[in-house]
């Protein structure tokens, strides 16, 4: 299995009571594998994973498995927790058709020695022989990954790939240049999705997806193929879906403009509710000046 390429961290969608929606949530997968997606990524940091009991993210798991199709493959989240807690859902996930497990490293004030993190992926690596890949976030780990660790862990064979979304504009440089041949290392900074490929990120992970998959296709193979002017101009795209989502808090945006530009299903579960009608007409009035550029993309 190759790590490379478009992966969607897709968007979790609730009811009008703020129960997990698991229908919602399958035609929102399979419009995107519809549309050429062929890595999907559930329980991702923008799925709000955080908000799911650990039942309702193994059924979400299980629907968004059941969604895909014999082109795709299943990426899942494994939020940390105790060590017997975190592998026993990982091999839940793996049961239930996830074939690449995301690890989220335990949340702390800084990085953890080497050490610790090899002690804490260890066991996951013993159960599967599947890729892991190690999410680098600091927005939800707390802290950044060092860049000789991550190369010592993954040409010790305990990592595949890295998911890297810290947002310091050098971060991924410093990652690539100690990264052994083995490890993949996919972008997760959509704003600097294009340059991130161009330097040597095999995929990228894109929020922005959720909204127009067509368009963040597009740009990964722009990078492929090495179609500069292309490349640019897509990000030039990808840059205003990324502002639009910005104008809205947490996953609201995000969930009204797949709505406005696709017309997928929303649902929202407190804290994270939907616009007020005035804040939905700003945004629609946002995307006006857009929308004729975007539509190519649908």
């Amino acid at each position: 299995m190759t790590l490379e390429g478009l992966v969607v961290p897709a968007l979790t969608l609730f009811d009008a009571q703020g129960a997990l929606d698991l229908p919602k949530n399958s035609r929102f997968g399979r419009r995107l594998l519809d549309e050429g997606v062929r890595h999907l990524f559930t329980l991702s940091p923008a799925g709000e994973t955080s908000g799911l009991d650990p039942a309702e993210r193994l059924a979400l798991a299980e629907k968004m498995a059941e969604s895909s199709n014999f082109y795709s493959d299943l990426w899942a989240g494994v939020p940390p927790g105790p060590p017997e807690e975190a592998g026993a859902f990982a091999d839940a996930v793996e049961s239930a058709g996830a074939s690449v497990l995301v690890i989220y490293p335990p949340k702390a004030s800084r990085a953890p020695a080497p050490a610790a993190l090899e002690q804490y992926l260890l066991p996951f690596r013993e159960r599967t022989r599947f890729p892991l890949v190690l999410l680098n976030d600091p927005a939800v780990n707390g802290y950044s990954l060092a860049p000789a660790g991550v190369a010592d862990l993954a040409s010790r064979g305990v990592l595949n790939g890295l998911l890297h979304a810290d947002p310091a504009p050098e971060s991924l440089a410093a990652i690539l240049s100690q990264a052994p041949e083995g490890l993949s290392v996919l972008t997760g900074r959509d704003r600097q999705a294009f340059a991130d490929l161009k330097a040597g990120a095999r995929g990228a992970a894109l929020v922005t997806a959720n909204l127009l998959p067509k368009l963040a296709l597009a740009l990964v193979e722009a990078a492929r193929k090495g179609e500069d002017d292309r490349g640019r101009a897509l990000q030039a795209e990808v840059d205003i879906l990324c502002e639009l989502s910005d104008r809205a808090p947490g996953p609201a945006g995000l969930k009204f403009l797949a709505r406005a530009l696709r017309e997928t299903d929303e649902g929202y579960r407190e804290p994270n509710g939907p616009l007020s009608p005035e804040a939905r007409q700003a945004l629609e009035s946002a995307l006006a000046p857009h929308r004729d550029a975007l539509s190519k993309h649908l």
